[in-house]
Parts: C-alpha cells; structure tokens; sequence
C-alpha cells in the first residue's frame, strides 16, 4: 500500500477527519493505536536494571497484556460479548499503572495509559474519549516528524475505512501496519524499528527464554502478522481466545509469573474447554517439553511396511512412523495420536483403529533411509475400528487429512474426535493419552483440568452426599405445596475450586442409574446400599438437566432456552433405560429397575402428546377457530338467502345477484376469511410443531391475559406428569452479562415455576450479586441495611440455600497432590489397620450406630467408642485419629438423611430463639445451613453436637447470613475478633493498619445484634449451657475450613 491518500499526521488532522465519522470508525481506529503501541510498554523498564520492584514490572506487563489482548478479541470477535472483562481488566491496569508510576516519569507510561483509555471506554459513543488515545499519541510524540510512521498507519486505517463502505467491521482482519514500516527490508515482520527493538529485547528475556511469557509474543507476532499483506492470525484459535477472555478476575489477580505460567499450560495443552471452563486445574508443575499441544492422524492401510507392526500392536507397544514430507516442527514429546486405517476391500471402511502419544520428536533414521518418530500405542482396537462415516460425520475428518503417513489435526477436529472417542468407551486424546499406566513416582506429567467424575480425593463427597439427602427431604416438603416455586441451591467457591466437579459427585447420587458402566468410585464407601443411610423413598432417580448458562447468553428471552433445555433432557431421560451394573452390589441392591421399551416410550408418547396439545392449543389457534367459523357462517348465509347455489348442471357452485354492492361485499368477505383461515392455520402448526426460535415462547401465551400464565401453568403440569425429581445444574453463570444473570434467576422464581424442581448455580457469589445491582441502578438508593448490598438482598430473595464449598484440609491436599504426581499412598482403611480385638470392637460400634435411629443416642454411642479408642494402649495416636475420624464420617454419613436429626437441631437451637432473625424464610435458611454444616464439621473438624465448637459453630452460621460484611471481615482478620471482646488491647494484625482495625473494632462493637452473636455469654439471659460459646480468633480459624471468606465484601473503612 503507497503512501495514505488520508493525511493524517497530527491531532488536529485527525480531529478534523473524525468529526463527521461514525463512533466505530474511531474505536476501530482507537484499538489499532492501541495495539501497535502495545511493545511499547516493554520500554517502560529494563527487567535488568530497574528503581521499580520486579513484581510491579510483571503485573505492569501482564495487565498491559490482558487488557489489549482483550481490545482484539473484542474486535476481531464482535459477536462475541466481553465488554464486562474489558472493564476489570482496564481496572486493573489502572492499578498496576499507578504503582510503576511511583518510580519512573509518567510519559513512559503512554502505551500503558492508551491501552487502558481503550479498555476503559469500549463500546463509548463519546467523541472525546474516542479521540483520547490518538491525544495520548500526540503529546508522547512531540513533533510530527518523529512519529511520522505512526500517525500514517493512522491515516492509512482511515484510508481503508473510506473504501471499504460497508464492510467497515473488517478492518479488525487486516494487517496491524498497512503500510511497509520496517526501515530495512532484511526483516520479515511489518512493525517499525521503534517497536522491535524492545520487543526483540524482551524477547530474548530470562521471562521467554527459560519461563512461558513466550505465550504472549506468540499472541502477538500473530496478530502483526509479517508482511503488509498478509491477514493477522489467532495464534490460539478461537476456542481459546474467547475462553482466556472470559477468564475471571481472580485469575489474573495473582502473582504474575503463576498466571502466566498457567495460561500457557492451558494454552498449549488445549485444557481450555469449549465454554471457557478451567475449573479445577491440577497442580502439576508447567513444563513445556511435556505439554501435549498437539494431535496427529498416523495414517496407514493394509500392505504398508507400518501395517504389519500395527497388526501385533499393543498398549505400551512403540512404533516408528514414517514422517513422510510433512512438517514436524510443532511436534512435542507427549502430543495425542490417532492411529487410522484407510478403506480396505473385503473387510470394512476403515477408521480410527487405536491411540497413543509422541514419544520422542527426534527424526531417526530406518534402515531404508526413511525418516520416522517413535509413537507409543495407549489402545489399539483394529478388530472393532470407530467407523470411517461416523468420524467424517462427526469430527469434520477429510480425505485431505488421511493422504499422508502424518499429518497434524487442527485444534477443533483433535478435540471432536476426544469426544467421540470418549463416547465409544474408548481413551481420549487428552486426558488419557499421555500414559498408557500410572506414571512412575515422582515424574510430573501433564494433568487434564477437566472437572472430576469418578474420584473424590478432595473429600467433597461426603459433603454432596448430605446434600443430596437434603435435597430428597426437601423436594419431598416442597412437592406438598403445588403453588410454590422450586428450590434455588447455590454453589460458592473461587476460581478452579472444584464447583463442577462437586456437581458432577452430586448428581451421580442423585441418579446413579444413569451409569452404563460401573459406578464412579466417588460412590464407593458413601453406603447407598444401606436403608438406614439412604432410604427407600430417597432411591427415586432424579432427572437430571444440564445448563450452561454462558453458552446461551445469546438467547432472549434467557427462560425459554432454559425451558428447552429442561423439556429436551427430561423427555431423554423418560425414554433413556436405567442402567444397573449387576456386578456392583451397590446399584444392585438400590433396586433402580427400569420400564421395559414399550413402557419408557409410552410414557414418553404421553408427554410429547402434552405437550404437542399445549402448543396446539393456545391463543392464536382460538383466534384461528373464529376467523374459520365467521368464513364458515358467511358462506352459510351467503347459501341460504341465494347469493350462492350449486348448479347441477355445471356441478359447481354460482353466484347470484341483482347488483354489485352484494357481490363486492362477498366476495371480500370469502377471500379474506379464507385466506386469514388458511394463512393462520399454516402458521400455527409451523410454529407450534417446529418451534425453532426463542420468538416461539411468544407465539404460545399471546393473547392470553397473564401473557405468562398460561406457560406457568404449562410447566407445572408438565413437571407434575414427569413424577420424577429434577435438578437443573447452570454453570458458568458467573461468565455471562448482567442482564442475562437476572433475567435468569428471575425466570426460575417467576416463570419456571414449580416446587418439583431443585436449580444448582454454580459460580461466584460477588459476579450474581453485582448483576442484580447493575441491572437495577435506578433502585440504588434504597436503604438495604447497613450490611448488605443492593444485588444482594435480590440475592437472598432467590437463593434459598448458598454453599460454600470447605477450604481442602492439609492432609487432604496432600493426598491429592501424590496422587497427580503419582507417587502411591496406603490405601488401606483406618479400621483394617488395627489389631484383630480391636478391629472387631469398633466393627461392633459401627452396626450399632448404623442402627441407632435416635440421634441423641447416636452422638452418645459414637462419644464412647471414641473414649475407648483414646485408652487403647496397643495403637499408636496417628491410628487412633484416623479411626475416630472414620467414625465420626459415618456418623455423620448416617445422620445426613435421618429426618429427625432436623427435629433434635431445632431443639438444640431454642435456647438462642431470641438470636435468630424475625424473618421467617430467614430461620429456614438458618436451620436448613445448620442442619447440613454440622455433619460437615463432624466429618472435617471432629466437632460434635452439643459441645462448645458446635455452639460456636451454629453463632457463626447466624452471623454469616445476617451480618455479612462482619463475618467477611473477621473471617480474613481474625485476630480482630480479640480487639473487639477487648478493646484495650493493641493485638498486632498482619496485613492490617491499626487505623482500620481501630474504625472496624469500633463499627462491630456499635452493633448489638452482631456483639450478641460473637460475645453470647455475655447477653442477659443467656442460658449456662451456652456459657462456653464466645467466637474468639481461633474458633474463626477452625471455621474458615468450612466457611473459607471466598466472596463477599468486608465493613468499609476510610482509611
């Protein structure tokens, strides 16, 4: 491209320009300024010598990074929504720019500062700030002269907007310098001296060389790219660009090399699932020679020289394969491998026939002079291949892919055919691929991040087991009252805490019928088999829904995708056959028994029937019987008073009249109504039987009175004739925009309504809160109280259970981690470790609790095997705190579903009625969270009712939910619950000035309600009993296992 024909090369002839020129023209313009002066904050300082603290260089780094790797995905992905995280991400900047800003001139900040000015103000129409970044340019320029290649790429950006009318939005594809600015035609990449030079440097870092910044340069040598005429390119795919965008913010707000070094674990293994969800990253160290980035198809057919090795291939069985002229350059140790075999006559079509992984990118050498690489085979199944059409149709596998000996699958096709191999019952390419066997203890490989399924090493089974029984209690209460709506349960927990997989433990309780194979491990030792652990009526399975909710977000009204889902997944479930493994005594002594094939599709036939009826039967068929009955009664009247008759002579019908005025009218009249008749007849059926838009959820309830009613009405009857349990799990609910947040959690309360319904969010409390409050800004100043927010007492409204998902105790995380690294561990139960007498004393004391069915007297009998394994001489401590830690687990296992550990709670609780809110569905909540925490701390911190950590327990519980800014203030400072029982004394704080701890100390002690609650014995009246119950520093620090201060805010401070 010559010189620009714009010219643009000061502010004020930009200014000029932009004044008539649509608002995205200039952000276009603005994030291209952006963007090319993104090198330009790696000369903010020199990682070698630098006043400004290392740390600070980093996050300066990282968020500069983040937030313009957020401006492109913005533009090169418009149809993608991610203004939310743009702002966060300008926030963040904005601090990271003000700690640099200390210790360097602040003209050196200008590339950060215009990054951020176009973060900030995405999607702005205010010319003003629209110009902003172009003044930023300006002034860090000085003369024209010296930024004569910039403001030309301006007006050559201005140039192509000019004569590309209409197809404006492309220019997000085009090259990021238009023009030829490299100065020297050795270099290849198209940026100009000014902006290599420091990233050429940075490029040549200890942070790229020996650590995983690289991913980022990879980012943006790809959106550069190397000639004028070349289209810029995702480094990443698209997949993962939106999926990093949608990142929260507790991920990058952390030590910076640690995000860094994630992401490119993520990246370069494909961990990045579809939605965008990393919930759940393993802890394995980042290593980019283990890595598995890639996937190749090893192609081969009968008679190849390869074709009779693959024939004896095995699991562990290393074959050398031919590269052919294919490029292997991105080829790593570790990448997936697909083995496939072409058509061969006279035996089947062909298909993937086994996998395995790359174990060595290093080219040898045949005795034939052919190049090959070794691959190691994880499962080979040639006898029973996955069929050739099947992978075509499912995976977007071509002829182009398989004409070679090697070739590398894109990102989407390698990840298409995990899923399909999965489905088969077959390993997959990324998470299993890597090893065939348990690695060898103290080798780190790659660990998948996919959300956990089978086993539980982080003890959250025990706790979605009580849920789970909870939940069976519950729906049985709510079922009793047909006008309710269903139960809202909320899963709280930070980024990469395990809420999906505590999901994925939840549901395969609730339901594990629906297993086509054995059981989940996670079920192993949770006793569903006993009655007197999971009772009969709680064996029903539930239908389960899945939902995520940021994959839908594009879909208005949000209810009615949501509807469809439930519909869509229910009727599988009614049609799909139960699914008990007769091998696994568990699921064959649950009794879980399906209809035959005629009974599952008749029932299923039922309700489509229903349903069909409904969408027939609605307002728009009624207006429909009206036209064809006014049509009907016009040709009746136009017969009987003689203006038609049938001509037997002719046989068919004529008209006849003595003037033209009855002939106009009808004739009107007929063609009219027979084409309104005709026209919404089609109409009708069209929509009612092929509903393929959201705009469908209107056409069945207009012109009704309550235009929601009717569907209300709908849905309850449908869930009613289903006659089973549902739960809905919505993911990733803390990814999606404000609006759609409320509109979606309003659309459960008020629309789907129902009380056999259960809905399970899963996401941050703080992200639904904030929703609620932006969807409402016009409310604001409403008094809520002096601890709560705006969003949050929405909040409260909809959700009638929120959890928090327990801190992992040490020991635990422990496990975990060996586990990953596969080093071994005993496995063998406390119980079985101890001597043959004592064994069978706690045996003994184990079917006595299992068949206690008083609580009370169940505490009692769990109280004394415990004092008697205290006094046994022949074990060691360690022995004996495993053995009491087994039997309070199955106490308190064997308490989750007894209905009356509820009615001994609330009997326990009556001393402290007067603590407890005027509020009743406050007190429901209060006892249901108490009821279900108890056994938690039974089972994680050996508290046991009645006792004084219990009662400091049920005062915290209380506190929590009342008093929430008090509770997030103590549970991150808890030594300042010390200052507040005495207020003379100066208890050093870490982390805390004393200024805020003084203003806090001050602010908790003027509330009498909350001192009540943290200083109980103290309260006139308080009954002996409770003497022992202060909250002090270390029944906070007990507590934040169970309750870690996740979200939330704590008390304001002016400080």
């Amino acid at each position: 491209m010559a010189a620009p024909s714009v010219k643009i090369n000061n502010l004020t002839a930009f200014e000029n320009w932009g004044k008539d020129k649509p608002d995205t023209w200039l952000n276009q313009l603005a994030t291209r300024i952006a963007l090319r002066g993104l090198p330009r904050v790696l000369t903010t300082f020199d990682l070698a010598e630098s006043s400004v603290p290392l740390e600070e260089q980093k996050q300066l780094l990282l968020q500069a990074f983040r937030a313009s790797f957020l401006i492109w995905t913005s533009a090169f992905y418009p149809n993608q929504n991610i203004g939310f995280a743009q702002k966060e991400a300008a926030e963040d900047l904005r601090k990271a720019i003000a700690k640099v800003k200390k210790h360097v001139d602040g003209k050196e900040l200008v590339a950060g500062r215009v990054i951020l000015i176009v973060a900030d103000y995405v999607g702005t129409t205010d010319k003003d700030q629209l110009l902003r970044p172009a003044l930023e340019l300006s002034a860090s320029l000085g003369s024209p002269a010296r930024g004569a290649g910039e403001w030309d790429a301006i007006g050559a950006d201005a140039e192509w907007l000019e004569g590309n009318l209409g197809n404006e939005n492309d220019l997000s594809k085009q090259a990021l310098w238009l023009l030829d600015v490299r100065g020297d035609s050795r270099y290849l990449t198209n940026f100009p001296l000014s902006m290599r030079e420091p990233f050429d440097r940075f490029d040549k870092s200890k942070l790229v060389v020996n650590g995983p910044w690289y991913v980022w340069l990879k980012w943006y040598r790809g959106i550069i790219p190397n000639t004028t005429g070349d289209k810029p390119t995702s480094a990443f795919g698209e997949r993962a660009d939106v999926s990093i965008a949608a990142l929260k913010r507790d991920f990058w707000n952390r030590p910076a090399d640690d995000v860094v070094e994630e992401l490119a674990r993520l990246v370069e293994s494909r961990a990045l699932s579809e939605d965008g969800s990393v919930d759940g990253v393993g802890e394995a160290d980042f290593d980019r020679s283990k890595s598995p980035r890639n996937a190749w198809l090893a192609q081969f057919k009968d008679g190849d020289r390869v074709a009779q090795w693959v024939s004896e291939a095995r699991a562990d069985t290393e074959i050398d394969w031919k590269i052919g002229n294919r490029n292997i350059d991105e080829m790593r140790p570790g990448d997936a491998v697909v083995y496939w075999r072409t058509i061969t006559k006279g035996r089947d079509k062909g298909g993937i026939v086994g996998t395995g992984f790359i174990n060595s990118a290093d080219r040898i050498l045949d005795t034939g002079g052919v190049e090959r690489v070794k691959t190691t085979v994880v499962e080979f199944f040639d006898e029973a291949p996955v069929d050739r059409k099947e992978v075509i149709a499912q995976t977007g596998l071509n002829p182009g892919m398989w004409q070679f000996s090697l070739y590398q699958l894109p990102n989407d096709v390698a990840e298409k055919i995990n899923s399909l191999l999965e489905s088969h019952n077959r390993k997959g390419l990324i998470s299993e691929s890597i090893s065939s066997s348990r690695p060898p203890a103290g080798e780190v490989v790659f660990v998948s991040d996919a959300p956990e399924n089978d086993e539980d090493l982080l003890g959250r089974a025990d706790l979605s087991f009580m849920l789970a029984a909870r939940l069976n209690r519950i729906w049985d209460e709510m079922a009793k009252n047909p006008g309710n709506a269903g139960f809202v349960v909320h899963i709280d927990a930070p980024w990469g805490g395990g809420k999906t997989s505590f999901a994925n433990y939840l549901v395969s309780m609730l339901n594990p019928y629906r297993f086509n194979k054995s059981l989940p491990k996670v079920l192993s030792g949770i006793h569903l088999e006993n009655e007197n652990f999971w009772p009969a009526k709680y064996r029903r399975p539930w239908f389960i829904v899945d939902f995520n909710a940021w994959q839908h977000q594009h879909v208005n009204p949000p209810w009615w995708c949501f509807y469809q889902a439930i519909r869509k997944q229910t009727f599988d479930a009614v049609r799909a056959k139960l699914n008990p493994d007769p091998d696994n005594s568990v699921v064959a002594k649950l009794g879980g028994r399906s209809s035959g094939w005629i009974g599952r599709h008749a029932k299923w036939l039922k309700l489509w029937m229903a349903e069909l009826w409904w969408r027939l039967f609605q307002p728009k068929t009624r207006n429909l019987l009206g036209i064809s009955i006014v049509t009907l009664l016009m040709a009746f009247l136009a017969i009987r008073y003689g203006l038609l008759s049938f001509d037997d002579t002719k046989n068919k019908f004529t008209w006849s009249f003595d003037s033209w005025p009855p002939l106009v009218l009808s004739a009107a009249t007929l063609t009219l109504g027979g084409a309104s008749a005709i026209w919404a007849f089609v109409s009708v059926i069209s929509e009612s039987l092929f509903p393929g838009s959201p705009a469908s959820a209107n056409n069945y309830s207009l012109g009704a009175g309550d235009p929601l009613e009717r569907f209300r009405k709908h849905f309850s009857g449908f869930l009613k004739r289903l006659r089973h349990p549902i739960i809905v799990v919505v993911d990733d609910i803390d990814r999606c925009e404000p609006q759609f947040v409320v509109e979606l959690v309003r659309g459960m309360q008020t629309i789907l309504k129902s009380p056999r319904i259960v809905f399970l969010l899963l996401g941050d409390r703080d992200w639904i809160e904030q929703a609620f409050s932006e969807a409402h800004k016009v409310m604001q100043g409403i008094d809520v109280g002096s601890e709560h927010t705006f969003g949050g007492r929405f909040v409260e409204k909809a959700i009638q259970l929120s959890i928090i998902l327990p801190d992992i105790p040490k020991e635990q995380r422990s496990e975990f981690v060996r586990s990953l690294l596969g080093v071994d561990y005993d496995s063998e139960t406390s119980i079985e470790q101890l001597p043959e007498n004592e064994r069978k004393i706690v045996e003994d004391a184990m079917i006595k609790l299992d068949t206690t069915l008083e609580p009370s007297q169940r505490d009692r009998d769990a109280s004394e095997v415990r004092d008697t394994i205290a006094n046994l001489q022949s074990i060691d401590d360690e022995l004996k705190e495993k053995v009491v830690t087994a039997i309070d687990r199955r106490t308190a296992l064997r308490s989750a579903a007894d209905e009356k550990v509820q009615a001994a709670t609330r009997h326990r609780l009556e001393p402290i009625s007067d603590l407890l809110p005027p509020n009743p569905r406050q007190i429901k909540r209060i006892i249901n969270s108490i009821a279900l925490f108890q056994e938690i701390a039974r089972t994680t911190l050996r508290i046991q009712p009645d006792t004084k950590n219990w009662r400091q327990l049920v005062l915290w519980i209380i506190l929590m939910t009342e008093w929430r800014q008090t509770f997030m203030t103590l549970a991150t400072w808890p030594e300042l619950v010390s200052r507040i029982h005495d207020p003379e004394t100066q208890v050093s704080i870490a982390g805390l000035d004393n200024s805020s701890a003084d203003e806090w100390t001050e602010a908790i002690l003027a509330n009498p309600d909350a001192m009540a609650l943290l200083d109980f014995p103290s309260v006139k009246g308080a009954p002996n009993e409770w003497s022992d119950s202060r909250i002090d520093a270390a029944a906070i620090k007990r507590l934040n296992i169970i309750f870690p201060p996740t979200s939330g805010r704590t008390l304001p401070s002016s400080v």
